[in-house]
């Protein structure tokens, strides 16, 4: 039953992920506009957006399957809707930490917390990782898979780079607005922040797994653990 109120709590977390994400992704098309984003088209640009959407559509995914669980028609979520989950998780995390402690301490955090910047840099991340780390422990990850996670983070980063040195704001590319090719450096930008990427996921790979360990002291002693 402890289980089961928890994956009832995660149907809750997981819902709200997705409707305001969806709700600010929407705001952009019909006109919204914050610090950054002019459009909804231009919204995509920004990771921020992207690892959102990621998480939105793990949450996605992992709720009709805890549905089953709760109406006791499964016994386990399905072993690829976690691991979407955690990389929709871990990029989003990664979000978080870039804006609390580069960019909202070099810039203010007023830029990057105001309007939508609220639920795509705070609120939606805390609430995919509370979620991931605590209530959604059926088994534990695997290492390989925090291999899987960074790849968002160097597909993005991959863009990023080609846009912003390689091809230039004034050839069409991007603009800096991220900041990481401030004086020329950003050969070692991309280092730090692949570095962080892989951290990012470790540490919630280790949360997630630390709480499945816990309860499978409940199994054995006799409790029931949704396994896969």
């Amino acid at each position: 039953m402890i289980i089961k109120r928890k994956i009832a709590v995660a149907v809750v977390l997981n819902s709200a992920i997705v409707l305001a994400t969806m709700a600010v992704i929407l705001s952009f098309f019909m006109g919204n506009k914050d610090a950054f984003i002019r459009s909804g088209p231009q919204s995509f640009r920004f990771f921020t957006t992207d690892s959102n959407v990621l998480s939105m559509l793990g949450s996605m995914i992992m709720i009709p399957f805890e549905l089953r669980i709760l109406r006791g028609k499964a016994e386990s979520i399905p072993r690829f809707a976690v691991i979407l989950k955690y990389i929709g998780t871990a990029s989003v995390t990664l979000t978080f930490f870039t804006v609390m402690f580069f960019l909202g301490p070099t810039f203010g955090y007023d830029i990057f917390l105001g309007d939508t910047g609220i639920f795509t840099h705070l609120l939606s991340p805390m609430l995919a990782f509370y979620t991931f780390t605590l209530l959604e422990s059926d088994c534990e990850i695997s290492f390989k898979n925090v291999l899987w996670a960074i790849v968002p983070t160097l597909i993005y980063g991959a863009v990023y780079l080609t846009q912003v040195v390689f091809v230039g704001e004034r050839n069409g590319g991007w603009e800096d607005f991220y900041f990481f090719n401030l004086g020329g450096y950003w050969y070692m930008s991309s280092t730090v922040m692949f570095i962080a990427g892989i951290l990012v996921n470790l540490l919630v790979r280790s949360l997630h797994n630390s709480t499945c360990r816990k309860l499978s002291g409940i199994q054995k002693s006799g409790k029931r653990v949704y396994e896969w």
